[in-house]
């Protein structure tokens, strides 16, 4: 409705771009982002949704490169760092990914989601021990988080900690007992 009002207001096609990347309609978000980028071309949240458009669509380097206009145009904006640590998680850019999730980090030393993809970017890297940190720092910024509880129960599981594993997969099935994988993993 705010489009047919006025054609020329970039941000409602930004808003409705987030609609089509909640919808997993990331073509649309990205013809959405165009238009307001053409209405406002130096509008940092459309270089971000497009990217995230982008990276739906398996396009990275577009992708990476709206990330790298975003941050150009705002250095420090946490979500353009964050989803470009999960554009080199898809990636399997996993070092890259690390770098991105500690900038978020350094940033919002509370932002959860950072912590655990983080972790999972470690645990590619076969560390370990860094990635039980940060799912361990995820658990204690915020203790129903089940998706910290599930990576951190594979990792325990990878290294061979069967009883921390169940344990954690317990917990998931404690806060989600939808969560048919960690009954499945918990065996």
């Amino acid at each position: 409705k705010a489009i047919a009002i006025d054609a020329e207001y970039a941000e409602a096609y930004n808003n409705r771009s987030t609609s089509h990347l909640r919808m997993n309609n990331f073509g649309q978000a990205v013809v959405d982002c165009d238009h307001a980028l053409e209405l406002a071309p130096e509008f940092v949240a459309a270089y971000v949704n497009r990217a995230i458009a982008y990276t739906g669509l398996r396009e990275y380097d577009q992708a990476l490169a709206d990330f790298a206009k975003a941050l150009e145009l705002s250095p420090h904006n946490l979500y353009a760092f964050y989803n470009r640590g999960n554009t080199h998680l898809w990636m399997s850019k996993f070092r890259d990914a690390v770098t991105d999730y500690s900038q978020t980090i350094a940033l919002k030393a509370d932002f959860v989601p950072s912590y655990v993809n983080r972790g999972v970017a470690h645990s590619e890297l076969k560390e370990y021990d860094l990635a039980l940190a940060d799912f361990s720092q995820a658990i204690d910024l915020n203790p129903d988080y089940v998706y910290a509880y599930y990576n951190r129960a594979n990792v325990y599981r990878e290294i061979g900690d069967y009883p921390n594993a169940i344990a954690d997969y317990s917990k998931v099935i404690e806060l989600n007992p939808e969560h048919r994988y960690a009954y499945e993993n918990r065996g």
